[in-house]
């Protein structure tokens, strides 16, 4: 009997470390853009608080803390697109030491889905922004989407500076400048 009440105790002495996951919002969603970190390295957070704002390809969205803690590690840094699911930052108590925490993310990373990992792996062979690779979907972010249709501009003719040649706002702007000075 002692050793179980040892072992409550234990367990509510020691926060286990929580993981946070880039969300898959829906079916098609195969990654999402970290827009900004709305908390540092180091910083209490509360559960439900906000962590990060990301962009995916509707919409741009928050992400909400999932448990309270201190947020121990963040593994990507603003404007990286980053696979659906990904490991994404590390919650805790703050009394991890930095190889507790880099053994917990290592195990996560192995034991991820093989689909994470072949994204991952294809990330590292991205052309740069300069030639885009073709593929059926044309990357662009929500507000560049609706301005191009808005204004009537064919995503496929625009040339993206984006990450991996995604195409931004400021694209789409330089494509309706330059269709207006065509004759």
């Amino acid at each position: 009997m002692p050793i179980q009440n040892f072992s409550i105790l234990w367990e509510c002495v020691l926060m286990p470390l929580t993981k946070i996951l880039m969300p898959k919002t829906g079916a098609e969603m195969e990654e999402g853009r970290i827009m900004v970190w709305r908390k540092s390295d180091g910083e209490q957070v509360r559960k439900g608080e906000v962590l990060l704002e990301i962009e995916t390809d509707k919409a741009i969205m928050d992400v909400e803390s999932p448990a309270s803690g201190i947020l121990l590690k963040r593994l990507h840094a603003q404007g990286q697109t980053v696979p659906a699911t990904a490991l994404i930052a590390v919650l805790g108590d703050g009394s991890e030491d930095a190889g507790q925490i880099d053994e917990f993310i290592q195990s996560e990373v192995a034991t991820s889905l093989p689909q994470t990992q072949a994204v991952s792996a294809s990330a590292r062979n991205l052309p740069s922004p300069a030639t885009p690779q073709v593929t059926g979907r044309i990357k662009a972010s929500p507000l560049a989407r609706r301005l191009a249709g808005e204004k009537g501009i064919d995503l496929a003719s625009i040339e993206g500076t984006g990450p991996e040649g995604r195409i931004e706002k400021e694209d789409v702007l330089r494509a309706i400048e330059a269709q207006a000075a065509a004759p």
